[in-house]
């Protein structure tokens, strides 16, 4: 789980689904890789460049997502 610096959070689970928690407790799934077997380690957040960067476990790969919110 990483704060998003706006009262909000990211969550990421062993399966490969992250989330977006708002400040207000609203979930929103933002991606998905369960199908594909792409599990996601620990997650990490940069605020001042709204970049999500998710290493996968088995897949040998870190994988950057710029979120725009």
């Amino acid at each position: 789980m990483e704060a998003d610096g706006k009262g909000g959070y990211l969550i990421s689970d062993w399966s490969g689904r992250t989330d977006y928690v708002t400040a207000k407790g609203d979930v929103h799934m933002l991606l998905n890789t369960a199908e594909q077997k792409v599990n996601a380690a620990d997650i990490e957040y940069i605020p001042e460049k709204q970049l999500l960067l998710i290493p996968t476990f088995f897949d040998n790969r870190v994988v950057a997502y710029e979120l725009k919110y």
